[in-house]
């Protein structure tokens, strides 16, 4: 192949490659324009990550502080409003006698203690239900939460504890809920956007069990946090069983303390006696392949994959040169086009058919196209060997891998390797230097011999 036909070779296998890279850019800014629409949309009609706190416990005990009327209040940050502090002062009625001090006075103030309850037993039950929204989908659950807590009072007097409850999510749905302290039904009119507070009163020594229950709808993963920094747990146990195989922990959760096959899914136990922590306890949904990130990836490799594929092109035509013309660069136009077609065909299929039928749809389409051009070159046994299957490795079987994230590298490189080894091995012995016409000859037309 002259200089010329190969610098146009290289010319469209770089214009190629920038047509990959506007269609990758444009699959990403599509699957992030779909992503913040999809996922406040699929909140308002199904939920969203759920954080379910533990509730807090408390009582109220009352204390005499003394006030200082001379000691200044510092100011607030910026961008805080001042509250007027709860004091009672009496200032000296003669301001003129400068040694008089202030006097000082008290105040009642409440004092918020927190206890931990005796144990809590909690289950959940973890319903998977994927939902697509354009290139992507969505994981999302239904969970049937059910809690029960037992609370004591540890102290020598007569309690008034306070129950607080906070609702895991704000835009979400929450049926059958049940708040009992004993056997009593609690209610608990009027805003309840912060949660629900209740009282309980307790003698000393008394127990009384605190149930809290509920089915919502969520998203991608729910997680039980036992408060905010580090807390203590006592005998607490935490059942999750899920419909679902693949399971995985948010990052900042515990793994379970034991996990059971049940058919279908898992079950969850985390049993803890006395646990100091500042983790969480969670499971992360699985998710399906997103079409549109699979397809950007695709694109953005696909320069690679072509690479391979007219390198194997370009030997192979140098190799029989002395009986089959060379490819014309404009062959190789269509041909790159033709890798082209499933990239695009990919990116767009994808919104209306599963993502597997996608690529297989995709794969035929530009398969057929480069045999049959190919065949009305040079034969059906030349297109197959020489360009359908090369195209099977370098493109399907190259973007395939992409299926599987975590081993996409390892397959791409021993493809790569073992296309690297057929082509040294099968042309280690041809003349490179009279296949490109480099090699010098006597006046006879024969090659030139070195003198000894």
């Amino acid at each position: 192949m002259s200089a010329l036909r190969t610098f146009a070779v290289i010319f469209i296998f770089c214009c190629t490659a920038i047509a990959w890279l506007i269609l990758g850019a444009a699959v990403t800014k599509r699957t992030d324009d779909a992503k913040r629409a999809g996922t406040d949309a699929v909140g308002q009609l199904w939920g969203t990550e759920q954080r379910q706190r533990a509730p807090v416990f408390s009582y109220v005990v009352p204390r005499q502080v003394e006030v200082n009327p001379a000691e200044k209040t510092p100011p607030p940050p910026t961008g805080t409003e001042a509250t007027p502090p709860e004091t009672t002062t009496t200032e000296p009625e003669n301001r003129d006698w400068p040694d008089e001090k202030p006097v000082k006075t008290t105040k009642i103030v409440n004092e918020y203690v927190y206890v931990e309850p005796e144990s809590a037993d909690i289950t959940t039950d973890l319903s998977l239900e994927y939902r697509r929204k354009g290139l992507l989908w969505y994981s999302t659950y239904m969970t049937k939460f059910d809690s029960v807590y037992r609370l004591k009072n540890n102290t020598a007097e007569k309690r008034t504890f306070y129950v607080g409850f906070s609702f895991p999510a704000t835009n979400a749905l929450f049926d059958d809920f049940v708040f009992k302290i004993g056997d009593k039904d609690i209610d608990f009119p009027g805003n309840i956007a912060q949660g629900i507070s209740a009282p309980v009163v307790l003698e000393p020594g008394q127990e009384v069990d605190i149930r809290i229950g509920y089915k919502s709808p969520g998203l991608d993963r729910w997680v039980y946090a036992f408060g905010e920094g580090v807390t203590r747990v006592r005998n607490f146990k935490l059942r999750c069983h899920t419909d679902f195989a693949k399971i995985d922990f948010p990052a900042g959760c515990i793994s379970p303390t034991k996990e059971t096959k049940n058919g279908g899914g898992w079950d969850l136990a985390w049993d803890y006696k006395n646990l100091l922590t500042g983790y969480s306890v969670g499971v992360e949904m699985p998710r399906k392949l997103d079409p549109g990130p699979t397809a950007s990836r695709m694109a953005f490799f696909a320069p690679v994959a072509l690479l391979f594929f007219f390198a194997v092109l370009f030997i192979l035509s140098a190799v029989r040169s002395d009986r089959i013309p060379p490819i014309h660069p404009m062959n190789y136009f269509f041909l790159a086009a033709s890798f082209f077609a499933f990239h695009l065909l990919f990116a767009y299929l994808a919104d209306h058919l599963d993502v597997l039928l996608t690529f297989i749809t995709s794969s035929a389409v530009s398969l057929l196209l480069v045999f049959i051009y190919v065949s009305l070159m040079r034969g059906a046994k030349y297109a197959f060997l020489n360009a359908t299957l090369p195209q099977f490795l370098f493109l399907v079987l190259f973007s395939y891998a992409f299926f599987y994230p975590g081993y996409t590298g390892l397959i791409i490189t021993v493809g790569a390797i073992v296309t690297l080894a057929v082509l040294m091995f099968g042309t280690a012995r041809v003349d490179w230097a009279a296949k490109f016409g480099t090699k010098k000859t006597g006046s006879g037309g024969t090659p030139a011999v070195p003198a000894s």
